[in-house]
């Protein structure tokens, strides 16, 4: 520019229009209008005109400054560092999901072994009480069983003692002996002997034999409880049985059977 067209100085607020030949100087909007100012504007002979707008030029520079910040930030970033770390966090959080899953399963089939076994121990419980109900039966049973059964050993015990006692004496006569007694012509009852005679039945349990046929008896069947000796004499109470004087015999009392 011409020394009577010197650069203006920059307004600090407001705007101003400035024109810029191609050596890339400014012309005040004031001069544009008083007419375009000697020189050659660019290349064409064209002028330029531009807007510049208070503070644009620091906006730009405070932009610049902060871009470059954040390249400084990522240039020191690991970004594949970052992005394999991410990795195993994705990865790890699979491998909880699944175990998740699967300590749900076993949650599940663990609650439903536990039911399963719950309801079988009450039906084990039921056959073991219906179990027990049968046994007291059966225990009641074989109490009442072994009753009978003692009972008739008893019975068969008495039967045998009788049986064993039952073999009729006839070549002694004891205390506990089993005796016969058969009646005489005179209707005396003698004893059943061999080598034993003049053992008669004592008029007492010839009686009793009576009252228990209810009338005469053919014959007695007695243990013998007692034997007395005696001695016949001539008559009287002392020979009841017509032996000859002197003859020794005896009186048996015995239980009727």
């Amino acid at each position: 520019l011409s020394q009577d067209h010197q650069r203006p100085q920059r307004s600090t607020s407001g705007s101003c229009r400035m024109q810029a030949d191609d050596t890339g100087n400014e012309v005040d909007e004031s001069e544009w209008e008083n007419g375009r100012p000697d020189g050659p504007a660019n290349g064409d002979g064209e002028w330029v005109t531009l807007d510049v707008q208070e503070g644009s030029a620091e906006g730009l520079s405070q932009e610049s400054e902060q871009e470059q910040i954040v390249e400084k930030r990522e240039e020191n970033v690991d970004v594949e560092g970052l992005k394999r770390e991410l990795a195993a966090a994705r990865s790890r959080v699979e491998v909880l999901e699944k175990e998740n899953t699967a300590l749900r399963k076993e949650a599940e089939r663990s609650t439903n072994q536990a039911d399963h076994y719950a309801a079988e121990a009450r039906t084990k419980e039921k056959e073991l009480m219906k179990l027990h109900e049968q046994l007291e039966k059966q225990a009641e049973a074989k109490s009442d069983g072994v009753d009978a059964v003692m009972e008739e050993m008893a019975a068969r015990e008495q039967l045998w003692k009788t049986s064993a006692s039952g073999k009729i004496a006839y070549a002694s006569f004891e205390a506990g002996d089993l005796a016969l007694f058969l009646p005489t012509s005179l209707g005396h009852f003698i004893a059943f002997n061999k080598g034993c005679p003049f053992r008669f039945l004592s008029p007492e349990s010839l009686s009793a034999a009576q009252d228990a046929a209810g009338g005469s008896v053919e014959y007695v069947l007695g243990q013998v409880v007692e034997v007395h000796e005696c001695l016949a004499m001539e008559s009287g109470e002392s020979n009841p049985f017509g032996l000859p004087r002197d003859t020794t015999y005896y009186l048996c009392t015995v239980s009727v059977q």
